[in-house]
């Protein structure tokens, strides 16, 4: 199987933000208002219209009647009772940088961080990894236990998203450390058979960005794609 995952720059102007604005729902735009912080409302609205954007590709509509409902823990979804059939889709972001997977499976989930030189490496790997994932980032050199805990961590975040439990999933019991060669060496590791039937991959994202997907299929090829947001306010004028 192939599945698709587009790469999106979620920086945006404040006027096409607006323009955004009017295709979301009214949930949507109420939502956006409560954010107090200027950068994660305009991220919010973008990584909205980036979903609905891509999902009425598949879908065949417009981006304004993609119909969007949420599990019990808060994941977005496409509804079901609206569109058939209907893929499954996740997004996430780590600043302007998104990364979106769709496909018609039953449960998807990705995740993306940009590497940095985080400071708690160690106090986060023995919280939340499980012995042998702390065992095979602490044995490595200081300069590669960053790359090495974020290939964990985001394979972790995948898997939980791909579930859907949100915050009630025991991220430290989920065990996704594959090949500790590939690990110490930077390489992309995959398909790793974690929990309930869910396989995670590696995503090839290339340069200071770290990317995992989760899923319940065998995946023969990803495909990266870069997604541009359109400029509504251009077309408007």
């Amino acid at each position: 199987m192939l599945l698709n995952v587009w790469c999106v720059n979620l920086d945006c102007r404040p006027g096409t933000i607006d323009s955004y604005l009017r295709v979301l729902a009214p949930l949507e735009r109420e939502r956006s208002k409560r954010l107090v912080d200027i950068e994660a409302r305009r991220q919010f609205v973008a990584a909205r219209m980036t979903m609905r954007m891509i999902l009425s590709g598949s879908l065949g509509c417009r981006p304004q009647d993609v119909h969007l409902a949420e599990n019990a823990h808060g994941k977005p979804l496409v509804d079901p009772l609206r569109h058939h059939p209907a893929p499954a889709f996740n997004l996430s972001h780590d600043g302007d940088f998104g990364v979106m997977a769709v496909g018609m499976v039953a449960d998807l989930g990705i995740d993306v961080l940009r590497l940095r030189p985080w400071s708690d490496v160690e106090a986060i790997v023995r919280h939340f990894f499980t012995r042998p994932e702390q065992a095979a980032v602490m044995e490595l050199p200081l300069e590669k236990r960053a790359q090495a805990f974020a290939r964990i961590w985001t394979r972790k975040e995948a898997v939980v998203k791909a579930l859907g439990e949100g915050l009630s999933a025991n991220i430290g019991a989920i065990n996704v450390l594959g090949s500790r060669r590939a690990l110490a060496n930077a390489s992309s590791s995959g398909p790793i058979p974690v929990v309930d039937g869910l396989f995670v991959y590696d995503v090839p994202l290339g340069g200071d960005r770290i990317a995992s997907l989760a899923t319940t299929v065998a995946v023969a090829t990803i495909v990266t794609t870069p997604f541009i947001l359109p400029d509504l306010m251009t077309r408007e004028n």
